[in-house]
C-alpha cells in the first residue's frame, strides 16, 4: 500500500520547476518593471523545487535583468513569500485477501489518501544602479548583477 502509494505521489508530484519564464504554465519567472530601474522579479516553483532554490531563481532572473539593462548594482529591497499549500485527495484500489486462501475469493475495496503539498515561491523587489546606491541600503541586500549572475548559473548549472 505505502509503496503503491509513493509511486502515485511521484508521478504526481514530477521534477523541481526548471529555470524559465512562467508565462502560461505558472511555474516559473516573471517580472513587472515598475521605472527604469525598479522592478519586481518573482518565481513560483512547484512541491518538487526546494525553497533555495526557487528565492536563488528569482535572484538569478533578478540579475538577469541588471545585465540586460546594464546595470553594475542591484538591491534587493523587499523580500515577500509567495508560497502557496494545495491538498489533494487520492483513491487507490486495496485486495483484501480471502480468509480462507485455498477456498475463498478475496475482493477489491478503496483506500484514499490525503496529501498536502507546498509550492515555494518569492517575489524579490529591486532596485537597480549605476556606481553607488543613493541611500541607506543594508550591505546583504546589494549585488553585483554580472557576479549573481555567473555565481548562480554555475552552482545550478545553467548555462
Amino acid at each position: 500500500m505505502k509503496l503503491i502509494l509513493a509511486v502515485i505521489f511521484l508521478v504526481i508530484v514530477g521534477c523541481a520547476t526548471p529555470y524559465k519564464t512562467g508565462v502560461g504554465s505558472g511555474k516559473g519567472y516573471f517580472e513587472t518593471r515598475l521605472s527604469d530601474n525598479h522592478y519586481v522579479v518573482s518565481f513560483q516553483g512547484n512541491d518538487a523545487t526546494n525553497d533555495k532554490k526557487v528565492y536563488d531563481y528569482a535572484l538569478l532572473r533578478a540579475a538577469e535583468i541588471g545585465v540586460e539593462l546594464g546595470f553594475d548594482v542591484m538591491v534587493v529591497q523587499g523580500v515577500e513569500s509567495t508560497a502557496t499549500t494545495s491538498n489533494a485527495t487520492y483513491s487507490v484500489p486495496v485486495y483484501n485477501p480471502p480468509a480462507d486462501m485455498i477456498n475463498g475469493v478475496g475482493t477489491w475495496s478503496a483506500s484514499t489518501s490525503s496529501v498536502s503539498s507546498i509550492e515555494p515561491g518569492y517575489r524579490l523587489n529591486v532596485l537597480y544602479f549605476n556606481g553607488e546606491p543613493s541611500g541607506k541600503f543594508i550591505s546583504d541586500t546589494i549585488f553585483e548583477p554580472t557576479q549573481t549572475l555567473e555565481r548562480l548559473r554555475r552552482e545550478y548549472e545553467l548555462n
